[in-house]
C-alpha cells in the first residue's frame, strides 16, 4: 500500500502498487491492482490505471487525463473523462463534469453529473500503461483551488 499524506509529494515516471491512499500531491503514471483512494483538492497530474477508485467527500479534484478503472465511486467533486470497465457510482455528495465510458452507471439523487455517456457491455481497461495522452483536454471555467497536485 502506497499512502501519500495531506503535506506529502510523490512524483515519478511509474508507481505500481497494490492499492494508493492520496491526500497529498501525485504526478506520473499509477497503475493500482487494489484500490486507489483520493481526497484533497487541486489537479491531479496522475495518468490513473487501477481496479477500484474511490474519491472521497469534500474532495475537489480535476485530472487532465482519462481516468482507466474497473470499478470507480465518486463522493467528492470531480473534473475528468472516465473509462469504467464495470460500474460508476456517483454518490449523493458527488459530482462528475467529464466524459464517461462505463458498463454500468449510477448517479444518486442529490448528485450532479455534466458530459456524454457511453454505456456498453464490452468496456474493458487497458491491462498495460496507457501511452502518453498527447492533447490534454481543456477544461473552461476552472479556477485553480487552494492546493495543486502535481
Amino acid at each position: 500500500t502506497v499512502r501519500v499524506g495531506r503535506e506529502d509529494d510523490l512524483i515519478a515516471m511509474r508507481v505500481a502498487c497494490g492499492s494508493a491512499i492520496v491526500a497529498g500531491r501525485i504526478a506520473g503514471r499509477v497503475t493500482c491492482e487494489g484500490t486507489r483512494r483520493l481526497s484533497g483538492e487541486g489537479v491531479c497530474r496522475a495518468q490513473i490505471n487501477t481496479r477500484r477508485l474511490i474519491i472521497d467527500r469534500g474532495a475537489e479534484l480535476r485530472f487532465p487525463f482519462t481516468i482507466y478503472a474497473d470499478e470507480v465511486l465518486i463522493r467528492g467533486l470531480v473534473e475528468a473523462d472516465v473509462h469504467c470497465a464495470g460500474s460508476l457510482h456517483i454518490g449523493r455528495t458527488g459530482g462528475l463534469e467529464g466524459d464517461v465510458e462505463a458498463r454500468a452507471m449510477l448517479v444518486d439523487k442529490g448528485a450532479s453529473y455534466v458530459g456524454d455517456v457511453k454505456v456498453h457491455a464490452d468496456v474493458k481497461r487497458p491491462e498495460h500503461e496507457v501511452a502518453d495522452e498527447p492533447d490534454v483536454r481543456p477544461l473552461p471555467g476552472w479556477h485553480a483551488p487552494r492546493l495543486a497536485f502535481g
